[in-house]
């Protein structure tokens, strides 16, 4: 099926002439054009269920601990490092960057250790969309 959306775009570049042209945010553009496919409340909780699978995935890589699979036997890391930027006092403008760090190392932990992975590499990629959501 193939689906003709309001504000197509194949790059960067084109969302950004089209967020100057229409005054619309990205995240309104990417609506938009999902209000071409047959229901747009489908679509929003197909969304929804998206982000509450991967919020889930980040709690459980948050509060779990111990070895991952593997002959390695390698740690899991989110946890420790979750306690270590609570205890910290840094007011350093790029602090923030840890947290999102933080976010996706438990969606990498929780991927290793044979949860729900979201995205292939396992121990690379895949924590980088949750931890931005």
């Amino acid at each position: 099926m193939v689906v003709e959306v309001f504000l197509p775009f194949h790059s960067p570049g084109v969302v950004l002439a089209i967020y100057e042209r229409e005054k619309l945010s990205i995240s309104e553009v990417v609506k938009a054009n999902e209000a071409a496919f047959p229901s747009l409340p489908e679509t929003m909780a197909q969304i929804d269920k998206i982000w509450q699978a991967m919020d889930l995935c980040i709690e459980r890589g948050l509060k779990s601990e111990g070895a991952l699979f593997g002959v390695l036997k390698v740690k899991r890391r989110a946890k420790e490092f979750h306690a270590a930027l609570l205890d910290s006092d840094d007011k350093d403008s790029l602090s923030v960057m840890d947290w999102a760090d933080l976010l996706a190392l438990a969606v990498n932990d929780e991927n290793v250790a044979g949860g729900r992975v979201f995205k292939a590499p396992s121990n690379g990629a895949s924590g980088v969309i949750p931890a931005v959501f």
